[in-house]
C-alpha cells in the first residue's frame, strides 16, 4: 500500500534521491522545548530603542521580528539607528534567552534522534538565532547533545537571524557538505526560509512555536512531529531494508 503524502517513507525517499549528506537543526522549539519569552524581550527592547534613539518615538513600529524592526528604524532615521537597535534588541533577546537556558529540557526523544542520525552517518549541525551565551548554558547542563553535534552557530557567530541564511552557510561550510545536500529541520518559518534560500530539503517539525499550515506556506516540503520522526525517516534513507 503506498504510503501518504508527507509520511516518513515520503520523507526517505526525498532524502535518498537528494543525497543527503547533513542535517542542520534548529534549537528552541526543535531540538529543546520552547519557553523563551521573546515577546517580553521585543517589548523591553522597543522601550529602549524609543529612549536611546532621537526620533524613533516617531517611527511607526507594528513588526514582530527583530529583522524587521532594524530594517524600520534605518529606512527612517539612518545605519546608526538600527545599529543601536540591533544592539539592543540582541541584548534584550539574550537576557530571555539566559533565563530559558536555564530551565528548559529536551523535547521527547531529542538526543536519540541525535545519536540515531550521527549512527547513519550523517553531519550534524545546529544553527540558532540564540546567542552563544545562552547555547553555552545548554551546553553546561546537556553535554551529550552537545557532543553529537559537528558544528554549532550561534547569532553572535554569523550576526544574523534567521531567515537570514549566513548562519546555514557558516554550518555548511563547516561541514564540508554543499546546501543541497543537506536537510534543514525546524519548528518556525524562518528555519523554512532560511532553508530554501541555500537550497536545503526543507522540513517542519510540529510542536513548536509555530503550526504545522504556518510551515507549509513557508515552503516546508515535509512535516514532521517530533525530532525522532525525522532521524527514523532519515535512517530509512541510507538504510532502505531497516525496520520502520
Amino acid at each position: 500500500m503506498p504510503s501518504p503524502p508527507g509520511s516518513t517513507l515520503d520523507l526517505a525517499r526525498a532524502a535518498r534521491a537528494r543525497r543527503i549528506e547533513a542535517v542542520l537543526l534548529d534549537m528552541d522549539g526543535t531540538i529543546l522545548e520552547y519557553i523563551i519569552d521573546y515577546d517580553l524581550g521585543r517589548a523591553r527592547a522597543l522601550r529602549r530603542i524609543r529612549e536611546a534613539v532621537p526620533g524613533a518615538d516617531a517611527v511607526e513600529i507594528a513588526a514582530r521580528s527583530a529583522r524587521e524592526i532594524v530594517r524600520s528604524l534605518g529606512a527612517a532615521l539612518g545605519e546608526r539607528a538600527a545599529s543601536v537597535a540591533r544592539r539592543i534588541i540582541f541584548e534584550e533577546y539574550e537576557a530571555v534567552e539566559v533565563e530559558a537556558a536555564r530551565r528548559v529540557e529536551p523535547r521527547p526523544g531529542a538526543i536519540d534522534a541525535l545519536e540515531e542520525l550521527r549512527a547513519s552517518g550523517y553531519r550534524v549541525a545546529l544553527v540558532t538565532n540564540n546567542s552563544r551565551r545562552a547555547v553555552g548554558l545548554i551546553a553546561s547542563r546537556f553535554p551529550r547533545m552537545m557532543e553529537l553535534l559537528d558544528a554549532v552557530v550561534t547569532r553572535d557567530d554569523s550576526m544574523e537571524l534567521k531567515p537570514g541564511a549566513s548562519g546555514l552557510r557558516m554550518a555548511l561550510q563547516a561541514l564540508g557538505v554543499p546546501g543541497e545536500r543537506s536537510v534543514m529541520a525546524g519548528d518556525t518559518p524562518s528555519d523554512v526560509r532560511a532553508g530554501r534560500s541555500v537550497g536545503a530539503l526543507t522540513v517542519g517539525i510540529e510542536g513548536g512555536a509555530a503550526s504545522a499550515r504556518d510551515l507549509l506556506e513557508a515552503g516546508a516540503e515535509f512535516i514532521v512531529g517530533s525530532p525522532r520522526e525525522l532521524s527514523r525517516a532519515l535512517r530509512i534513507a541510507r538504510h532502505p531494508g531497516s525496520p520502520y
